[in-house]
């Protein structure tokens, strides 16, 4: 993967990531135990995801060096 396709990658993934924020911030969720739960879900997703790309971004970076 070259460094331009990491970054249309990115701009797509922060582009539905703020339209989804967008549509879903008027959402209520009245029962504090699944709102606790969803929070927690949705930490642990996000991290996940956080963690994928900086290893992808960093394993480019790496190989960009490489061949630079």
């Amino acid at each position: 993967m070259t460094p331009a396709q990491a970054k249309e990658i990115f701009r797509k993934f922060n582009s539905s990531f703020d339209e989804t924020c967008r549509k879903q911030s008027s959402f209520v969720v009245s029962d504090p135990k699944l709102r606790d739960e969803m929070k927690v879900s949705l930490a642990r997703k996000i991290v996940q995801v956080i963690g994928n790309s900086t290893t992808l971004t960093g394993l480019m970076l790496s190989e960009s060096e490489m061949l630079g």
